[in-house]
């Protein structure tokens, strides 16, 4: 990531984070068409379910079997002097929610703001 990131930065005079998602994917998609042996899309999609890798933009991922969401550790920063400082981190199984697959996902919803 970090050869991409300096490439990236060189020819569009910004860090690559806007594309770092994609970057990951790529990672994810070939590591899944290795496993299946395979680039037909049910086998590699099946290749996904659990899988995790190490060397993304963030760290380590994984693709929860469920529902195919990633699930990565959140990074909290806060800007100073124009430097992203770290101030916080979140566990990636605690800033997700459970999968929804089968369910309505906007059961219980309301637009109704309730007054205190």
């Amino acid at each position: 990531m970090q050869a991409y990131n300096a490439r990236f930065k060189k020819k569009f005079g910004t860090d690559a984070n806007i594309a770092a998602g994609s970057y990951d994917a790529v990672l994810f998609w070939a590591a899944a068409v290795e496993k299946a042996k395979s680039f037909d899309s049910d086998k590699v999609a099946e290749a996904h379910e659990g899988m995790c890798v190490d060397n993304t933009h963030i760290g380590r991922q994984c693709i929860r079997k469920e529902d195919h969401q990633v699930i990565m550790d959140m990074h909290l920063y806060q800007v100073k002097g124009g430097k992203n400082l770290p101030i916080a981190r979140i566990a990636g199984s605690d800033s997700i929610g459970e999968a929804m697959v089968g369910k309505d996902p906007v059961e219980g919803f309301t637009w109704e703001i309730k007054k205190k």
